[in-house]
């Protein structure tokens, strides 16, 4: 087993993300995977993300009168991604996965659980999981867990997944950010091999599941 204090990552695992409006191809096939860590790891801490939009979020095509997977340069000079209507406050895609949410639910519980909103905001997009702050920031939650083993699993590898890994490298002090190769899958499957080499060369161990079981188990 690794040394130190582990947290696991859980990023959007949610409906809309899995079969609704903007699912990730071969979603579903991370879920018997990451129920495996939930149910049998020894975590310090596990923290969920959820994308979390109002209606007319700044990211829907639909606000624009633009088709989704397409961009446009917001007057702050931003370019901004259009995606679909997905995860909107309320409703069933932006809720987690059933399995994810009642092993969660569990941990939450227990006062080792966290859950990281994301997105509320009608006029900011954001992809990172540090970027929430429903149960505080995640920065702090980490740094006041004393965390040094930060594992990251979930949805989209090419867009949230390698926006919290890059973040969480920034971190003081300083943890090893490990994403589990089986855990994760991305909009684009080509490029999203691309990143993980990408995150990989910035210093993100990209490690398989049998390892991570090992570690934490």
């Amino acid at each position: 087993m690794a040394k130190g204090k582990k947290c696991l990552l859980l990023i959007d695992i949610q409906y809309d993300f899995i079969d609704g409006s903007l699912a990730v191809p071969d979603a579903e096939a991370i879920l018997e995977p990451v129920y495996s860590l939930l149910d049998h790891g020894q975590w310090d801490l596990v923290v969920a993300s959820q994308d979390h939009h109002p209606p007319h979020h700044i990211s829907f095509g639909s606000r624009h009168s633009l088709p989704p997977f397409t961009s446009i340069t917001l007057p702050s000079s931003k370019v901004q991604e259009l995606w679909p209507d997905h995860c909107i406050q309320g409703e069933r895609g932006s809720q987690f996965e059933a399995g994810i949410d009642v092993r969660l639910r569990k941990w939450v519980d227990s006062g080792v659980g966290k859950v990281v909103r994301k997105g509320e905001e009608t006029e900011m997009d954001e992809y990172s999981a540090f970027q929430g702050d429903t149960d505080g920031n995640l920065a702090t939650i980490l740094r006041e867990a004393s965390i040094t083993q930060l594992y990251v699993v979930g949805l989209a590898t090419d867009f949230c997944v390698r926006f919290s890994a890059t973040e969480a490298l920034r971190c003081e002090p300083k943890m090893a950010v490990k994403i589990v190769r089986e855990c994760v899958r991305g909009v684009d499957p080509v490029r999203s091999e691309e990143i993980l080499r990408e995150l990989e060369s910035a210093g993100v161990e990209v490690v398989g599941l049998d390892e991570v079981r090992k570690e934490v188990m």
